[in-house]
């Protein structure tokens, strides 16, 4: 995945300080007033979560500790040893399985009853070998996925793929799903998430910020700079699509 270098590269406590060392996932990272927004995140995709749930570019794990709690089996997919060691050590009941997301799946022994790709498929060069993988498991694929509403392009500077979001759900299909919910959830989120980074990085001298904290930090000041036109770019959609 393009996600690794960025993430590998950062101190733990610096995440943990940005992130909340509970769940260390962008939008578990609000406390108090801020925090509701973000936790709903996965409240809003809760219903579509069934039984064993394999989450493919679990990250440091914020959703697996949040499905684990609620009750259910998650296995966690990352090619970062250091992200799925944390997950060992804060969520011991997931399963971990170290893996290339780019080459496909990996080797899957257990059955599983939904998929969940949690703001990692924008991460995926190839997007369409996976989702074709997906879709052999015949189960719902869940995503919360981020997508433009200009044209499609790909960002050098965070190693990600931004779809149109029309090309998205096109992509989707295509690869044999039909998407029964694609919603888009960024306004209630974006510009909260970008005061709270902004507050807590100024807590973090910028001599120590790693490639990623120095990215966040600009993308916080972009968005703030101009909120309506971020939220007018890009969305952030909830999307649940069942095999064909």
């Amino acid at each position: 995945m393009h996600a690794r270098p960025l993430y590998d590269g950062t101190d733990i406590s610096q995440w943990e300080n940005l992130l909340s060392s509970v769940d260390m996932h962008y939008h578990f990272g609000c406390k108090g007033e801020h925090a509701n927004p973000f936790v709903n995140s996965v409240i809003d995709i809760l219903p579509y979560l069934e039984g064993h749930v394999l989450d493919l570019g679990c990250g440091y794990g914020g959703p697996a500790r949040f499905l684990s709690a609620k009750g259910h089996t998650v296995t966690c997919v990352s090619d970062s040893a250091e992200q799925l060691n944390y997950i060992i050590k804060r969520t011991p009941k997931a399963l971990t399985i170290q893996h290339d997301l780019n080459h496909g799946l990996p080797s899957l022994d257990s059955y599983f009853n939904t998929v969940l790709m949690f703001e990692s498929f924008s991460h995926i060069k190839e997007q369409r070998q996976l989702l074709t993988d997906i879709r052999r498991l015949n189960v719902p694929l869940v995503m919360v996925a981020h997508a433009t509403y200009g044209q499609s392009f790909f960002h050098k500077q965070w190693q990600m793929q931004f779809h149109n979001y029309m090309s998205l759900l096109g992509l989707i299909e295509d690869c044999g799903f039909v998407v029964q919910e694609f919603s888009d959830q960024m306004p209630k989120k974006a510009v909260v998430t970008a005061e709270h980074w902004t507050s807590l990085l100024n807590h973090i001298p910028h001599t120590q910020h790693s490639k990623h904290l120095q990215l966040i930090n600009e993308l916080s000041h972009s968005i703030l700079s101009n909120p309506q036109q971020f939220l007018s770019d890009f969305g952030l959609f909830n999307i649940y699509a069942e095999p064909i």
